[in-house]
């Protein structure tokens, strides 16, 4: 899959590891001009890529997409007739030596804090999905259902979906065994966009409940230190573009005719 190469092929680390290296040989063979000059193209890159202006303006067109803005529009809403939740998995560290709440990650945490919230508002049941994405003895969706049960959402509210390591697979394994014609999608505001348009390619129309937003609605032009968290963001946003592109060449070319 593209976004699963996006995992690696994406980090500006890695673009400058490659770089540096190339520039080695280079230098090798001889060829100090071209050595100088790819050293000097990885620094700058480098720099670039820690720049919040950067990492903003990569970022930005995911997490303020109109999918998400309509949400913002409507957000005092919260009673809309949604009756099913969806939360997209992320990750999780299975460590019984870690206090419960440093298992989650950011964006798991944020998920599923957001979908048990919006549960308080109405009458609805949550879908929680993934399998196991490692050496684990249970899924993903069954810690999502211990947390939301934490949570004060109610067990027989909760419908476990135990299949999936991706976006793809994991939308596919809940349109395959729950039939749904429309829901609220809880995920990352940069993930939402690529979430959505499986659910609308397989007919289901959402209402989104995005979170986890890591840049601000403005961009502002300016130099600053060095910050290795734009270069994370900056592979978030490589990582979604590739997946998305993904969808729209298996789209186009027929590959998920069997999807739904």
């Amino acid at each position: 899959m593209l976004s699963s190469f996006a995992n690696i092929l994406t980090s500006p680390l890695i673009h400058f590891s490659i770089l540096v290296i190339i520039s080695g040989l280079l230098l090798l063979v001889k060829k100090k001009n071209y050595s100088f000059y790819t050293i000097l193209f990885a620094l700058i890159l480098l720099f670039s890529c820690s720049q919040s202006f950067l990492s903003s303006a990569l970022l930005h067109p995911l997490e303020h997409h109109s999918v998400n803005s309509k949400h913002a529009k409507n957000k005092k809403n919260t009673n809309d007739g949604q009756q099913v939740i969806l939360v997209m998995a992320c990750n999780y560290y299975d460590d019984m030596s870690v206090p419960y709440a440093n298992r989650w990650p950011p964006c798991s945490y944020l998920r599923l804090s957001h979908a048990a919230d919006i549960y308080q508002t109405r009458e609805a049941k949550i879908i929680v999905a993934g399998g196991k994405f490692g050496n684990w003895p249970s899924a993903y969706s069954r810690y999502a259902r211990e947390f939301l049960e934490r949570h004060n959402v109610k067990s027989e509210d909760i419908i476990e979906v135990p299949i999936g390591y991706d976006t793809e697979s994991e939308i596919q394994g809940i349109v395959k065994n729950i039939t749904l014609s429309s829901l609220t999608l809880v995920t990352s505001a940069s993930h939402m966009l690529r979430a959505s348009s499986y659910l609308k390619y397989c007919g289901v129309s959402i209402n989104a409940a995005p979170t986890d937003f890591l840049v601000k609605p403005k961009i502002v032009l300016k130099l600053n230190l060095p910050d290795p968290k734009n270069l994370t963001i900056i592979k978030r946003a490589l990582h979604e573009y590739f997946g998305l592109v993904e969808f729209k060449l298996k789209r186009r070319f027929g590959l998920l005719s069997k999807y739904c």
